[in-house]
């Protein structure tokens, strides 16, 4: 009834279940809220961490068959190329952190409605 990450009361993850899935399973969760969105964006910018963070994005990008995600991810840990990747993430976060919003408060964007399919 609401302690569980998955469902807390109304079909949505609590805020907390939300912020650890975003920290610890960053892309190879299926739908985050605003929370973990957020949580996970901002790990990515920690040193160390964020490297840990691209390689765990990386992989789960690689399982997806999400190439730029992949690239971006791996570029992101070398130091001086990892400055631009850093940017091109800046706005793939962005996204994310839009649709943390979506899944959050059930807002559906008017071009697609068919694109729950990952």
């Amino acid at each position: 009834m609401g302690q569980e990450p998955n469902s807390g009361g109304a079909g949505r993850p609590s805020i907390l279940g939300d912020m650890v899935r975003g920290a610890l399973l960053g892309d190879f969760a299926r739908e985050l809220g605003l929370p973990g969105a957020a949580v996970q964006v901002a790990l990515n910018f920690v040193p160390v961490v964020g490297s840990i963070c691209a390689f765990r994005d990386a992989a789960a990008n690689w399982r997806t068959r999400d190439r730029t995600g992949v690239l971006l991810n791996l570029l992101a840990v070398v130091p001086v190329i990892g400055a631009v990747a850093k940017g091109a993430e800046v706005w793939r976060h962005v996204q994310r952190l839009r649709r943390g919003f979506e899944v959050s408060y059930r807002v559906r964007r008017p071009q697609g409605a068919g694109g729950t399919g990952g």
